[in-house]
């Protein structure tokens, strides 16, 4: 994360009142500069960047899968908007053709300062930011997650898709109490 630094976020979040207007103002100032950015490289992101920036937010949303194939390009992330608990989010499907090479794939970084050990197997997004590598003419998409991994994907194309059927999670990902299934009378 180039301008949602994952110490800013948990400077934000700190007890010392102090401390956490001075990284308020730095935020803000983030919020600027990361705009700023975006006007400058929106026109040459690929079309699924700029449709997702202008029609949705992953703020919030819940990671539900990553799929991906040792030998395929593509990398796709399985994403649940954030919604209400009588009318869930919208589910979306990013699909990334990955830059190949040495600088290509997708990076994981841990970030200890917003590990969060109390959602085993769950994480949010809390920020999302796009960016253009210049130098080697490739886009980055960085996710920020609660349980403080950042996820950079270095590509090429994106398509993103609402997916209009409903997403069976596994038996992990289901909550104890909607783990019944009604029963099928033959």
């Amino acid at each position: 994360m180039k301008y949602f630094k994952p110490d800013l976020l948990a400077r934000c979040r700190s007890l010392d009142d102090d401390v956490a207007e001075a990284a308020a103002a730095e935020w803000e100032q983030a919020i600027t500069d990361y705009r700023a950015r975006i006007k400058a490289i929106r026109l040459r992101l690929p079309t699924g960047a700029r449709r997702l920036f202008a029609n949705f937010s992953l703020h919030d949303a819940k990671l539900l899968a990553i799929l991906s194939g040792k030998r395929s390009p593509r990398f796709t992330l399985l994403v649940r908007l954030e919604g209400t608990p009588s009318q869930p989010g919208d589910v979306l499907e990013l699909d990334y053709l990955i830059v190949a090479g040495e600088h290509g794939g997708i990076a994981f970084r841990k970030h200890h300062q917003l590990s969060k050990k109390d959602v085993p197997g769950a994480a949010w997004i809390l920020y999302d930011e796009f960016d253009l590598n210049e130098e080697r003419a490739f886009f980055t998409h960085s996710l920020l997650l609660t349980d403080g991994r950042e996820m950079e994907i270095r590509f090429h194309h994106l398509q993103i898709r609402r997916l209009k059927k409903e997403v069976i999670l596994s038996p992990i990902e289901i909550p104890e109490q909607e783990r019944t299934w009604p029963l099928v009378e033959t």
